[in-house]
């Protein structure tokens, strides 16, 4: 009976002492959440400079900024995430040019060295007409169907920008992945270390300056001229072109799918460059010296390509 008694005692003690260990190594989430309603001016813009946060932004009904921001810091130490929680910092106001939002981290409002991962999300819904401005370093953004002036500079940030039909959007962005779907207006992207993706666009007027990373034009509508330095660029299931212009330096071109461009005319230069045309679309082209011909119906070249030290095919 002793025996057992003993035995029971381990037992109990052994699943209390797992307890405590699993505990200790689940992750603490402390959030701080702050929210608040602001009227919109006309011609305001939302001006927002970001640091290791998310962004998203959607259309509100009226003519108010919809704001909830949440401070968030996780660590296996609940103590140690709401000390390092005060290090994360934020702004709220107004200014000449708009609405300003902004985040930091200010690591002297911590005494101790910050072990805990911190992050801040804004979740805002503004007008759909509301320019807009953002400055990130590392984090996300996310904007849907948003109709006015969007203008970006990123660093280490994942873009999605979704059913965007706006005037004009001006993008900047470095270490940066890209995905525009489901947009029209016009694009200009300068893109270094990460790589671009197109899709299913309508009336697009996109220029994409792209450095060390690849791009993808998929069910593409719209003019577009790429320049493309060390970069592949991608074609697939185009729908319509009123104009392509590629000049590609140590970068391949890649045209998938060519029911829908044997309508269009071709002038194709390559320098250094190897160029494969499937049939039955070769017998179209007309080859001289580093240049290649396709007459299109009205006699105009609608795509041209200039390939310096890069392969382009046509499958």
């Amino acid at each position: 009976m002793k025996k057992l008694i003993i035995l029971g005692l381990y037992i109990l003690f052994a699943k209390i002492l797992l307890a405590q260990t699993t505990n200790a190594g689940k992750v603490q989430v402390v959030t701080k959440l702050v929210q608040k309603t602001i009227p919109v001016q006309a011609n305001q813009t939302l001006n927002i400079t970001a640091k290791k946060a998310k962004i998203m932004i959607t259309p509100s009904s009226d003519n108010q900024l919809q704001l909830k921001m949440s401070l968030i810091a996780k660590h296996t130490q609940r103590e140690k995430a709401e000390k390092d929680l005060q290090a994360l910092i934020y702004e709220i106001g107004e200014d000449n040019s708009g609405i300003i939002l902004k985040n930091d981290i200010q690591k002297d409002k911590v005494n101790e060295k910050i072990t805990s991962l911190l992050k801040t999300v804004y979740e805002i819904q503004i007008p759909t007409n509301m320019p807009v401005k953002i400055h990130q370093n590392y984090g996300e953004i996310q904007i849907e169907k948003v109709k006015s002036n969007l203008t970006l500079n990123t660093n280490y940030t994942s873009i999605k920008l979704l059913e965007m039909h706006l005037d004009k959007a001006d993008i900047e962005s470095n270490y940066s992945d890209m995905e525009i779907k489901d947009c029209s207006g016009k694009y200009t992207v300068v893109s270094s270390y990460g790589n671009t993706k197109v899709r299913n666009t309508s009336n697009m007027d996109f220029t994409g300056k792209i450095n060390y990373g690849d791009i993808l034009l998929e069910t593409f509508s719209g003019d577009a001229s790429i320049t493309a330095n060390y970069s592949d660029v991608k074609l697939e299931s185009i729908k319509e072109i009123k104009r392509l212009n590629i000049i590609s330096n140590y970068s391949d071109v890649v045209f998938k799918d060519l029911s829908n461009l044997a309508r269009y005319g071709f002038d194709i230069v390559n320098n250094f460059s190897d160029v494969s045309i499937a049939e039955p679309m070769r017998k179209d082209f007309v080859k001289s010296t580093n240049t290649m011909i396709k007459t299109a119906a009205n006699g105009t070249p609608i795509i041209k390509i200039i390939a310096n030290y890069g392969d382009i095919d046509l499958k």
